[in-house]
């Protein structure tokens, strides 16, 4: 037995709405799969990229491709501000022209970096985070901030305008590793965040 319903329009708008967004993820989804970011960015959107560089290798020649491959996302993506895990690196210990905002090409960034400074090292270290806003988004920049325990585990940069205000933090915790695995884990995020 068989019950017709009577049409109802606001389902079938319902239903075709859906159909719509339903098949433009399926189109992003061939463009360039989970986490396809445009590479064109509209002009009311910033846009933020996380990533955990497991060492930016300031110091080892043989692994100097991370910084130019960090520029060419940053270029391709047009990214406003840049958050960094476990960078790896002693930031006391760098150079004027290690600095991040010199590595990276822009000297009009905003820049705040964490490292363990509470025991001696090496240049190199376990951990330590960074975050840098480029130009648009350093214009924005009301405050930094670091970790003050100067474990390094996190820094923020408050950014905004006298109506709108957010903070944006990149943080690293280490964990020890089990017995299956020898790393700790990481998060890292990609995302483009509406004006």
């Amino acid at each position: 037995m068989s019950v017709d319903a009577p049409f109802d329009p606001n389902v079938a708008t319902a239903m075709a709405t859906e159909q719509v967004v339903v098949d433009r993820l399926v189109e992003e989804m061939h463009d360039g799969g989970y986490g396809f970011v445009e590479g064109r960015k509209p002009s009311d959107i910033i846009r933020l990229m996380g990533e955990n560089v497991n060492n930016l290798s300031l110091y080892d020649e043989t692994r100097a491709w991370k910084i130019p491959k960090i520029k060419e996302i940053n270029k391709r993506y047009q990214t406003d501000g840049l958050l960094l895990q476990e960078c790896g690196t002693d930031f006391r210990q760098t150079s004027p022209d290690q600095a991040l905002d010199v590595l990276l090409g822009d000297s009009d960034c905003r820049v705040v970096t964490a490292n363990n400074v509470t025991e001696a090292s090496a240049r190199t270290q376990h951990g330590g985070v960074a975050a840098l806003n480029f130009p648009r988004l350093a214009g924005f920049t009301l405050e930094t901030g670091k970790d003050s325990t100067g474990l390094g585990r996190w820094v923020y940069t408050y950014v905004g305008t006298s109506t709108h205000k957010t903070r944006i933090i990149t943080a690293y915790r280490p964990v020890k590793p089990s017995r299956s695995q020898n790393k700790g884990r990481q998060r890292g995020w990609c995302g483009s965040v509406e004006q």
